[in-house]
């Protein structure tokens, strides 16, 4: 079972108007990020925590299928985690490695996902890769 987020981690990203994941990793990544950031975006903590309340209001909540891949269903994004500046690091070698040259995404989500068989799961998933489906409403769709 995750560990919760302490008071001090919460007070921390409320001050900044950060919405407060429900565990203490996801908490600690993304002050990880406001603090120090991860290499991908943001020179100031003020830019930092504009990206990132920016991301938690744009996918927070919102149902949203894997890009080029809607046979795979849609789920509910619960809460984002901040990447650490070492799988940043290594996703890029990673990437270059392969030949591929774009730049790896500051943030993952935490999707609640419905299965075929009806079941939830979650999946921890690069926000890249999300695309929000507009056309419906984000908790019914999942629940």
């Amino acid at each position: 079972m995750s560990k919760k987020v302490t008071e001090r981690q919460r007070n921390f990203l409320q001050r900044w108007s950060v919405q407060v994941p429900p565990t203490l990793k996801a908490a600690s990544t993304l002050i990880g990020f406001i603090k120090s950031g991860n290499g991908t975006v943001g020179k100031t903590q003020e830019e930092r925590v504009k990206i990132l309340r920016s991301a938690q209001d744009h996918l927070i909540g919102k149902t949203v299928q894997i890009r080029g891949d809607e046979q795979s269903g849609k789920g509910r994004v619960l809460y984002l985690l901040a990447l650490t500046p070492e799988q940043v690091m290594e996703e890029n070698r990673d990437r270059r490695m392969e030949g591929q040259h774009y730049s790896v995404g500051a943030f993952e989500a935490v999707v609640s996902w419905k299965e075929s068989d009806g079941s939830h799961c979650g999946r921890f998933l690069k926000i890249g890769l999300l695309k929000v489906d507009s056309s419906s409403d984000p908790v019914k769709e999942v629940d």
